[in-house]
């Protein structure tokens, strides 16, 4: 479906034009000011209305304008009227046979490409908005926003893993001690048990000799008892001798140690087992970042799956163009960077977009087209006419014959 004739009444600066496109490439040319922007955009507000319309689209100095497209298959007729400071518009869309179609603008906005028919468009983008768009002509776009989903989603999920490995073995270092590592802890309470007996041994063995010491005191002062006291004093020395023996042999034997070499294990068992339990919070620490580490791994090895199938699926992906291709934020053209292509190149590459992405209505327009040089003009042409596209441009000077003059908001005869 193409534009077979495009009426327009005072729109922006035009006055009253009617075209008749002859070809496929159709150049509305003119003096700046002169009304060529008009043109391209009462073809655009005729068919997209209230979303592509400017604040003010009717001639300074009138009260109405007036946009007619015949489509052949359709006929659109837009109308703006002034009331008081606001305006009304109108729309009525009807088939070749004349019929109205109930719902004009919904069956425009099924005809209108994606491109606003600007295939420069496409190269004016910013690169993830041309990414986007060349994955939605290709039919990718949503399988590769569920890979992009799934991988940010990964991404962040190893991040956060690889964070809390790195902190987790930098504290499992730090709690790490130092010199030769304490198997198992000392037992407190066995040492103290020990000590309670031992003492008691000792206080046993102290008593003993208090009261013989006591006894050959009181020898001294009281003979009449001498000989009593003599025999108790031997029994008690017997008694004293036979513990000391005892306690002697005990000590010897390993039954139980001194009171001094009990108090140094004691002072020794806080230094021994804070060293033990350092060590088994390391220990513990260390099999924690072992954990993480490995399903931060994991993770790695997911995201190269999600990679690999990311890169099947856009190698596998019909191109409009040959050598296009994706990065990782952009299009790329021959391998590189698509704002890295020549403009002939560009020119190329978005016009062929803008055909895939307005299969129904095949009309591109391009404004500022003063940019281009006669060889683009010719390539632009040839692609109009090998995909049947109709392609409006505007330009300053006329570059091909046929051109379609703008002088004063109407067309040169």
């Amino acid at each position: 479906m193409r534009i077979i004739e495009l009426r327009a009444e005072n729109i922006k600066r035009l006055v009253a034009v009617d075209i008749k496109p002859n070809g496929d490439l159709v150049e509305i040319a003119g003096p700046n000011a002169a009304g060529k922007t008009s043109v391209l955009d009462a073809i655009w507000w005729g068919l997209a209305g209230d979303r592509a319309t400017q604040e003010d689209p009717i001639r300074h100095g009138t009260d109405h304008a007036t946009v007619e497209l015949d489509l052949g298959e359709l006929k659109i007729e837009r109308t703006w009227v002034k009331a008081g400071e606001k305006q009304r518009m109108a729309l009525k869309v009807t088939m070749a046979s004349g019929v109205a179609v109930r719902t004009p603008q919904a069956i425009l906005d099924g005809l209108l490409g994606k491109l606003t028919f600007d295939p420069l468009e496409f190269s004016r983008m910013k690169p993830g908005e041309r990414r986007n768009v060349l994955m939605e002509v290709i039919g990718l776009r949503s399988d590769l926003e569920v890979l992009e989903r799934e991988r940010a989603k990964k991404y962040e999920e190893r991040r956060v893993l690889n964070r809390t490995a790195t902190e987790l073995k930098a504290a499992a270092l730090k709690s790490k001690p130092e010199g030769e590592v304490v198997v198992e802890a000392v037992s407190v309470a066995n040492l103290m048990v020990e000590f309670d007996r031992t003492r008691a041994r000792q206080n046993t063995l102290d008593t003993l000799k208090r009261k013989h010491d006591a006894i050959v005191a009181e020898r001294k002062t009281v003979q009449r008892q001498i000989e009593d006291l003599m025999q108790t004093a031997s029994d008690l020395m017997a008694q004293a001798a036979t513990a000391a023996e005892a306690f002697d042999a005990e000590a010897k034997a390993g039954v139980f140690r001194s009171i001094e070499q009990i108090k140094q294990d004691l002072l020794d068992a806080e230094g021994e087992n804070e060293l033990f339990n350092r060590q088994q919070r390391f220990e513990q620490m260390w099999k924690q970042w072992e954990a993480v580490a490995q399903k931060a791994g994991e993770c790695e090895k997911e995201l190269a799956e999600i990679d690999s199938v990311k890169q099947d699926v856009l190698l596998k992906a019909p191109m409009p163009v040959a050598d296009l291709g994706f990065s990782d934020g952009d299009v790329t053209y021959h391998g590189v960077p698509f704002d890295q292509a020549s403009a002939a190149e560009k020119l190329r590459v978005s016009v062929a977009i803008g055909m895939s992405l307005n299969p129904k209505l095949r009309v591109l327009r391009i404004t500022d087209g003063s940019l281009l040089d006669h060889g683009n003009l010719a390539v632009l042409e040839q692609m109009a006419r090998e995909h049947d596209f109709q392609v409006w441009i505007e330009r300053v000077e006329a570059g091909t014959e046929g051109a379609v003059i703008i002088e004063e908001g109407v067309v040169r005869t």
